[in-house]
């Protein structure tokens, strides 16, 4: 019979004498740390290395991006699903072991299409160790944004390196090596005691439960992702900014994330979710506005406040909920990764047919104000409460 339910407190394991100190969580930052700095240096100069190695297109650049996220939505929906079903470790280690194999093969593209297998690849290795990471930080007590925090911090590294490096081929190669050293740490990890779930296919009573966070997690990010597809081109053709100042400018924006992360875990879900909102609408409009590279600090600053009060309040939102702990966070990367999907095509549809990335970055705010409503309306009766206490599901 499936279990099924609400996640209380009395549910998950008691941490075992001795095995989850400090040493055990230190791993578990260490490995959001290496994975993030290597995901996201391998991924920061691949629109520009299409649009002037390879004379991609802007649409062809969307495309390729929307094709990572359709792999990151798969993978991350199928093995967290997996994850609840058969056991974490096992999907953590080979999720690492087969990203560490995959990103640097991205270096072997010659033409577009090739780099568009690579990504959708990568992409999808990528997905198969988030859901067991964030379920394995939960089931050892550990805090949800302090934990992520730490995934933030390898982003700005990542980054940083990526801008220092700058040849492409050799960045892919730095990318896969972090991906081992993680593989490395995660064969490390004390074991700790987990009950497997049985979780349908398609997890309905999880997408019901957890559909405000879903939904306009969905449409906010999809206008965020229309700006990322294009921002490194946009930074680097209309305001002249080199390879490290475009790493530096992404740097900014993860360290900042970091510092803000850390210290949220004491904000109830809700409050941290609407902030996060109502901060990134008006944060694109500054995108917008900002007309020189140094002008670029003050969206960056505010985007990692946003992104931070969003990415934390979503976790700690289906953590509070569910005992599909797996799933459901697995469900909020696959939200992510579906956005990631036709965000792209459509920034790079109208930054091709306006001529102006600036457009993307109005209409994204106005999608945003068109989430936070979506949000609110959900969640009106819970407003004065926290933690979201809904009432329990039937057992099915």
């Amino acid at each position: 019979m499936r279990v099924s339910g609400l996640g209380t407190k009395s549910f998950y394991p008691v941490r075992p004498s001795g095995g989850l100190g400090a040493v055990p969580t230190a791993r578990i930052q260490a490995i959001q740390m290496f994975t993030n700095a290597a995901g996201f240096a391998s991924s920061l100069f691949v629109p520009i290395w299409l649009r002037r190695e390879m004379y991609a297109s802007d649409f062809t650049v969307g495309a390729i991006v929307a094709l990572f996220g359709g792999a990151a939505f798969l993978s991350q929906y199928i093995f967290g699903r997996a994850a609840d079903n058969y056991g974490k470790r096992i999907f953590l280690l080979s999720g690492l072991v087969i990203s560490a194999f995959a990103v640097p093969l991205q270096a072997l593209s010659q033409d577009p299409y090739q780099l568009g297998i690579a990504r959708f690849l990568v992409g999808f290795a990528g997905g198969i160790y988030p859901p067991a990471l964030l379920a394995y930080t939960h089931e050892m007590k550990l805090g949800m944004g302090r934990s992520v925090s730490f995934g933030s911090l390898g982003w700005g590294v990542g980054t940083f390196v990526a801008g220092l490096i700058a040849a492409y081929w050799a960045v892919f190669l730095a990318s896969g090596i972090m991906f081992a050293i993680a593989f490395a740490i995660a064969l490390m990890l004390p074991p700790v005691k987990e009950h497997r779930l049985s979780v349908p296919l398609f997890p309905k009573a999880i997408l019901k439960n957890n559909l405000p966070i879903y939904s306009s997690l969905l449409v906010r990010h999809a206008g965020a992702s229309a700006i990322w597809a294009t921002l490194p081109i946009y930074l680097s053709v209309n305001l002249g900014a080199s390879n490290f100042q475009i790493g530096l400018l992404y740097a900014v924006n993860a360290l900042t994330q970091f510092v803000v992360m850390y210290n949220l875990d004491k904000v109830p879900s809700i409050r941290s979710f609407t902030i996060g909102l109502v901060m990134s609408s008006i944060t694109f409009v500054a995108y917008a506005l900002a007309t020189s590279v140094w002008l670029m600090v003050i969206p960056q600053f505010m985007i990692a406040i946003s992104w931070s009060f969003m990415f934390v309040g979503a976790l700690k939102f289906v953590s509070e909920r569910n005992k599909e702990i797996a799933t459901s966070t697995g469900l909020v990367g696959s939200t992510i990764a579906l956005s990631n999907i036709f965000g792209p095509m459509v920034g790079g549809v109208v930054s091709g047919w306006t001529g102006n990335y600036t457009t993307m970055m109005y209409l994204s705010a106005l999608i945003t104000v068109v989430s936070t409503v979506i949000f609110l309306f959900q969640v009106r009766g819970e407003l004065g409460r926290s933690p979201y206490a809904p009432p329990a599901r039937d057992e099915e």
